[in-house]
């Protein structure tokens, strides 16, 4: 059983909130109908429920700053519970 305070370590998790924050689209996918985005990008339960745990605001927020620097870091610290 993967441990509660680890965020998630799929690969597919980090492109698609790495995309989500860049383009306007996924990021509308993601907020809209995060299940069907998690089966495109064959993530495990765990994951998917850490997606619907994303904040909407936060990740606007992310994306805002990244829109307006060509320069950037994106740190995303997503803690799941059960």
């Amino acid at each position: 059983m993967p441990d509660s305070n680890q965020p998630p370590q799929n690969r597919g998790f980090m492109e698609l909130v790495g995309r989500a924050v860049m383009d306007p689209k996924v990021r509308d996918q993601l907020l809209s109908n995060p299940d069907a985005l998690a089966k495109q990008y064959d993530l495990s339960p765990a994951d998917t429920e850490a997606l619907k745990g994303i904040d909407r605001q936060k990740l606007e927020e992310a994306a805002a700053q990244v829109s307006n620097r060509p320069d950037f870091t994106i740190a995303i610290f997503i803690r799941i519970r059960f």
